[in-house]
């Protein structure tokens, strides 16, 4: 068939040739899947303007369909358009509350928190960060995404009360006091944590500063 030919092209990496087959391929057929393979393509060639197109063809053809979402949430981040790659999250994850994949879910749901982190729109990260928690593998839960919208809104209680309950588990303990050292540096690490886990809970804290300086400026 032609798309499979156009795989074939695509794992060989000559994409122009495989860009002409997907295109044969949809006229013959206008699937969803041809349409997202079009806009990978086209991204990998460096056609935005043509990867867009393709990704929002795609969500056309199937809008209940989170990948499509979910990859045009992906694309307009790359493109700084942050506010419309945060509601194209949004949508993706709300769209996948129907999958019975938890894993899917949780991945929506925390692309969803991190691209609105980009925005500063505190309230809604702390919503998808905690739906992503409750469906996150052990040792997973993306605890800094809610205590950096948590001091952001310098909503102490609910922060204390969310930095207790991290600390519950030893797994994420260094992660968790290295955040809160990190928002605040005059804190002092709790009794019996390790602190050396630091680098990735402190680039989260810096993009949630930065995040407030831009909604300020």
């Amino acid at each position: 068939t032609r798309r499979a030919r156009a795989w074939a092209l695509e794992a060989c990496d000559e994409r122009d040739e495989a860009i002409i087959a997907f295109e044969q391929a949809f006229e013959m057929q206008a699937t969803s899947d041809t349409a997202l393979a079009l806009a990978a393509a086209n991204r990998a060639v460096g056609r935005r303007p043509q990867a867009e197109t393709w990704l929002r063809t795609a969500i056309g053809l199937a809008p209940t369909e989170p990948r499509a979402w979910s990859r045009l949430a992906g694309f307009l981040r790359e493109e700084g358009r942050r506010h419309e790659g945060a509601e194209a999250a949004v949508k993706a994850a709300e769209l996948r509350e129907s999958d019975p994949d938890p894993a899917a879910r949780y991945d929506d749901h925390l692309d969803a928190a991190e691209a609105l982190l980009d925005i500063a729109d505190w309230n809604r990260v702390i919503q998808h960060a905690a739906i992503a928690r409750a469906l996150a593998p052990e040792g997973e839960a993306p605890w800094q995404l809610e205590l950096a919208a948590r001091w952001a809104l310098r909503d102490a209680t609910a922060y204390e009360d969310l930095l207790r309950l991290g600390l519950e588990s030893k797994s994420i303990q260094a992660e968790i006091a290295a955040l809160h050292a990190e928002l605040d540096p005059s804190s002092k690490l709790p009794d019996g944590i390790d602190p050396r886990t630091r680098t990735a809970a402190a680039k989260v804290a810096d993009r949630a500063r930065r995040a407030a300086a831009r909604e300020e400026s």
